[in-house]
């Protein structure tokens, strides 16, 4: 290759490359904002995250920060486009809210207790009474140093068989995409369910202090009612665990454990 034909691919690389990072930079057209949303810390919503949905596009990343003027903790999205918008709460308890607003300037939204169709004051040392046809949602809700995840497991019976819908974000800071997907199992499956209730009833029995910088705690719901199970951040409960074994979710090639 010339010294020409060298310094003409350069200019061609380089030309291409400022042309990418203009296209991916943001429309002149458009004005942005910063949007902050506060959410009533007394709710009982567990949210899992906070999703924006606009005709344009936005910056999806967000970051927390504590609000001493709302006495909270606060979701910060930078850049996103001043337009009508819908913010929608996702529950890792199988509930989403959304609320329609439009963004001007720099805002601050505060979604209050009210607002949210919250579950009932959650119940602790005792279960569920589950009917045959009730739909169950198991949430895992874990807080570490360097950890955060929360996961749900719905399950729906269906005259003969289960229905069971998988939700998570394990493994999502090693780069692997959430997983979320669905799977029927037949009336065996009943087996399972009554054995990770016994675990459970075995967790509750046991001394629960815990001593780990690791929180991580069991929600059951049914209905409008939410059971809490005691923390298993440390110990060896591993009834959880054998509930998604039997799940068999399509983990990535490094199945990536709590």
């Amino acid at each position: 290759m010339t010294r020409l034909s060298k310094l003409l691919l350069i200019v061609f690389t380089c030309s291409l490359f400022l042309c990418i990072c203009s296209c991916n930079s943001k429309d002149d057209n458009h004005n942005y904002s910063r949007l902050r949303i506060a959410v009533d810390s007394s709710a009982n919503f567990y949210i899992d995250s906070i999703r924006l949905f606009s005709d344009f596009a936005y910056s999806g990343w967000h970051f927390m920060e504590y609000d001493t003027t709302v006495g909270g903790l606060v979701y910060v999205f930078d850049s996103v486009v001043n337009s009508p918008l819908d913010i929608t709460l996702v529950s890792f308890l199988d509930r989403n809210y959304t609320k329609s607003v439009s963004i001007k300037s720099d805002t601050t939204i505060f979604i209050s207790h009210n607002e949210l169709n919250n579950f009932e004051k959650e119940i602790t040392g005792t279960l569920p009474v589950i009917n045959d046809f009730d739909t169950i949602v198991i949430g895992f809700s874990s807080l570490g140093c360097f950890h955060s995840l929360n996961e749900s497991v719905v399950i729906s019976k269906q005259t003969d068989k289960y229905v069971v819908e998988f939700n998570t974000t394990r493994g999502s800071s090693y780069g692997y995409a959430p997983i979320n997907f669905q799977k029927v199992f037949d009336s065996s499956f009943d087996a399972r369910i009554r054995n990770f209730y016994e675990d459970c009833k075995a967790l509750i029995r046991r001394n629960n202090f815990c001593g780990s910088t690791t929180s991580s705690f069991i929600f059951i719901r049914v209905g409008n009612a939410v059971y809490r199970l005691p923390d298993i951040g440390c110990g060896d409960w591993d009834g959880y665990n054998k509930l998604i074994n039997a799940i068999d979710p399509p983990w990535p090639k490094e199945k990536k454990k709590i």
